[in-house]
């Protein structure tokens, strides 16, 4: 008898290329009218995030992902702005107290704002106007906490008027466990919804 090893995928996020697959992924307030836009890898494979005209209110997609009790995780995207400068990465109750954890960047310039309850956060840029966003953080909890990337008006706001308008460009987002993120060229996702 033999067996074959095989290498599980490290991108807990499902459906990592398709921001439009629902479920694994719950727009609010947004559509994705593209998911053939060209990414840093030359590739049509980048998702457009289209904020619809709503006043008063976010504009975000998430998913919901098990996270174990003291793992360090790191959640990530990378991000170009077409109308909107701004994006906002959130976990939900994920620290001791049930703390959310969170952090603003400015996709523009390639810095990072306020931050909330997180063990690091950095900026990267990946070429072409296009930035990767992490944020790094100890789970408290061995549970499925719902991680969010939210289109931004600016450093602490995103609740806004909408434009109706494509507001950011978005890449491979990634949920990885450890300090850092996934190599970008390595990023293995799982393209078969999780139920």
């Amino acid at each position: 008898m033999s067996f074959a090893l095989t290498r599980g995928p490290r991108n807990l996020f499902s459906w990592g290329t398709r921001l439009d697959m629902s479920p694994p992924w719950t727009l609010v307030n947004l559509t994705v009218p593209s998911t053939s836009e060209i990414a840093p890898d030359n590739l049509l494979n980048a998702n457009i995030l289209h904020e619809d005209g709503t006043p008063g209110v976010i504009h975000s997609v998430y998913q919901t992902v098990p996270l174990k009790s003291g793992n360090v995780y790191t959640f990530s995207t990378v991000a170009k702005p077409i109308n909107r400068t701004w994006l906002f990465l959130f976990g939900f109750a994920v620290e001791t107290g049930m703390v959310s954890i969170s952090t603003y960047f400015d996709i523009s310039n390639g810095l990072v704002g306020t931050t909330v309850a997180t063990k690091n956060n950095f900026i990267e840029p990946v070429g072409d106007g296009w930035f990767r966003c992490s944020m790094v953080f100890q789970s408290a909890y061995a549970a499925n906490k719902i991680f969010t990337t939210f289109v931004a008006e600016a450093n602490n706001d995103h609740t806004f008027d909408g434009l109706d308008q494509d507001s950011v460009l978005i890449w491979r987002p990634c949920f990885n466990p450890g300090y850092l993120p996934e190599d970008i060229n390595s990023i293995r996702t799982r393209e078969v919804p999780i139920t």
